[in-house]
C-alpha cells in the first residue's frame, strides 16, 4: 500500500512513502481459554440517549437534549454550549474541546466558535482522536493536525479507524492495518482481508477479527512477531493501548484477559469502547456504564518538568467506594480527599540538587483491595532560554537559521514567534535538516518551555 504524506498547512514539505510489505503470518501457538468467569463490576456513568463520545485522559461527552462533559477532574458533568450543532465526532486537544459537525469543526464556547481547521477541511468528519498532542480528523481522508500543522495522508485504501499507540498510529482499512511514526513515516503492515475489527493493548499486541477468526500479534516490530490463535468465535474486539486487557465479543458471549489468557464474562449492554485502565464502556438503554474486573488507578495531568506545585488528578475506578487515596513525593506524604480525588504536586520541600522525584499514589477501597501507582518525575528550577533553550538552538539550529538566515531563529523573540512551526518541524522530524530527529527530552524540553510561558 502506497501512503504520500503532504502537508496543507502551516509545512511547506512533502514526504513519500510506501508501507512496509506485509509479512508472512504464521501461527505458532493460541492464548490460552479458560471457564473460571471473573467477576465483573459494573458502574453506572450517566445518560447519553443519542451518542457518547470518549475523549481520553478521564474524559467523556454525552450527548442528547443537551451536551454534557463528564471529567474525573470535576465533582460533576456540567453542560457544554453547542447551539444548533450536531455533532458528529469530539476530541479533546490542547486543553480544548473541538466538535465535528457536517458543517465544519467547531470550539466549544458559548457561542461555540468555527475552528481554523475548516478552513481547511473540506469533507466532513466522521472520526476524532487525540492523545492530547496529535489529532486524527477522518474524513475524505486521514488527516494529521500538530502544533499549528495539519497533514493529508494520501491512502489507496478507505481508512475508518485510527489507534495512537505510543510511538506509532495504527489506521485501519477494509483489508488490514498499517502503522506510521511520529513523522508519519509508514512502518508496519497487516494484511488481513475479511477484517471486521482490530485493537492494540499495552505491550504493542495487535489483535484482530477476521471472518470471525480471532488472533493476535505478539513480540514484534514491523510484520515480524509471533501470531498466536485465540479460540472463540468472535465478531469485534476491544482494547486500549494503555492496558493489557482485552475485551472480545461474540454473538452470545464475551471474553476478557490478556495474552497469557482470557476467560468468559458476562454482558448486558453494547460495547462501545475500552479505557486506559482496561474498562468496558458499555451503553445499556440509555445508559453509558463501565464495567472492570480488577481495581484499577492511573495517575492525570503529571506534567513533564515540575518546577511548581501543581494539581493532579487520581483516576481511580468505582470511586465511591475508595476508602483512601495517599500521594507521596519521596518522603513528602499527604491524604487527597474526593471524588473527584485532586491533589497538589509540591516540590519544594525536595533537597536543592534534586533532579528526579519518586511519585507514588495509594489507592485503596472499602473492601480492602488496593492498587498501588509509581513514577518516576522530572524535577527542575524552570526551563529559561538562556539555561537550555538557547543552547540546544545553537546546537543544532543556528548553523542553517543564524542572524543572516532568511529564517533567522537564534533569538528567544524569534523562537516565540514561530514557535508552532518550530514544533511540528521538529515533531515530524524534518528539523534539524539533514541530521537524526531530535531526541524526545529534548522535544519535552520544547515543550515546557512553552508550558512556562517562554522565560
Amino acid at each position: 500500500m502506497s501512503v504520500r504524506t503532504v502537508r496543507v498547512a502551516a509545512l511547506l514539505i512533502v514526504l513519500t512513502g510506501c508501507t512496509p510489505d506485509a509479512q508472512p503470518r504464521p501461527h505458532t501457538g493460541g492464548v490460552p481459554v479458560g471457564d473460571d468467569a471473573p467477576s465483573a463490576t459494573i458502574e453506572r456513568l450517566g445518560d447519553a440517549p443519542d451518542a457518547a463520545f470518549f475523549l481520553g485522559a478521564g474524559r467523556w461527552l454525552a450527548l442528547g437534549s443537551s451536551l454534557t462533559l463528564h471529567d474525573v477532574r470535576q465533582p460533576a458533568p456540567a453542560d457544554v454550549p453547542f447551539g444548533d450543532l450536531q455533532p458528529t465526532a469530539a476530541a479533546f486537544i490542547d486543553g480544548q474541546l473541538l466538535l465535528a459537525t457536517a458543517d465544519g469543526l467547531w470550539a466549544s464556547g458559548d457561542p461555540p466558535r468555527e475552528s481554523p481547521l475548516s478552513d481547511l477541511v473540506d469533507e466532513p468528519v466522521t472520526r476524532a482522536v487525540s492523545d492530547g498532542r496529535d489529532l486524527w480528523l477522518l474524513a475524505d481522508v486521514p488527516l494529521h493536525w500538530r502544533s499549528g500543522a495539519l497533514a493529508a495522508l494520501d491512502v489507496d485504501a478507505t481508512v475508518t479507524d485510527v489507534i495512537p499507540a505510543g510511538d506509532v498510529t495504527w489506521l485501519r482499512h477494509d483489508d488490514g492495518l498499517f502503522a506510521v511514526d511520529g513523522r508519519l513515516a509508514a512502518v508496519d503492515a497487516i494484511d488481513a482481508p475479511g477484517l471486521q475489527s482490530a485493537a492494540i493493548t499495552a505491550g504493542g499486541e495487535v489483535w484482530l477479527v477476521e471472518d470471525g477468526v480471532t488472533s493476535v500479534r505478539v513480540d514484534g516490530d514491523a510484520g515480524d512477531g509471533t501470531w498466536l490463535d485465540v479460540d472463540v468465535e468472535a465478531d469485534a474486539v476491544f482494547a486500549h493501548p494503555g492496558s493489557d486487557r482485552v475485551w472480545i465479543i461474540g454473538d452470545s458471549r464475551a471474553w476478557t484477559g490478556t495474552v497469557a489468557g482470557i476467560a468468559p464474562v458476562t454482558l448486558t449492554g453494547e460495547p462501545l469502547a475500552v479505557d486506559a485502565h482496561g474498562r468496558l464502556l458499555i451503553r445499556s438503554g440509555d445508559t453509558i456504564e463501565r464495567v472492570s474486573v480488577e481495581p484499577t488507578a492511573r495517575v492525570l495531568d503529571v506534567p513533564l518538568l515540575l518546577t511548581h506545585a501543581v494539581d493532579i488528578t487520581v483516576d481511580a475506578g468505582r470511586p465511591d467506594a475508595v476508602s483512601a487515596v495517599t500521594l507521596r513525593l519521596e518522603q513528602s506524604e499527604s491524604p487527597v480527599a474526593g471524588p473527584p480525588f485532586v491533589g497538589s504536586l509540591d516540590p519544594s520541600g525536595l533537597p536543592d540538587e534534586t533532579t528526579e522525584a519518586l511519585l507514588r499514589v495509594t489507592v485503596t477501597w472499602d473492601d480492602g483491595s488496593e492498587v498501588i501507582v509509581q513514577q518516576q518525575v522530572a524535577i527542575g528550577d524552570g526551563v529559561t532560554w538562556d539555561d537550555d533553550i538557547g543552547p540546544l538552538a545553537a546546537a543544532t539550529c543556528v548553523e542553517c537559521h543564524g542572524e543572516s538566515a532568511s529564517t533567522p531563529l537564534h533569538t528567544a523573540e524569534q523562537w516565540q514567534a514561530r514557535f508552532a512551526d518550530i514544533q511540528a518541524q521538529v515533531g515530524s522530524g524534518a528539523m534539524p535538516f539533514g541530521r537524526e530527529a531530535l531526541p524526545q527530552s529534548d522535544q519535552d524540553l520544547i515543550q515546557a518551555w512553552a508550558d512556562a510561558g517562554f522565560p
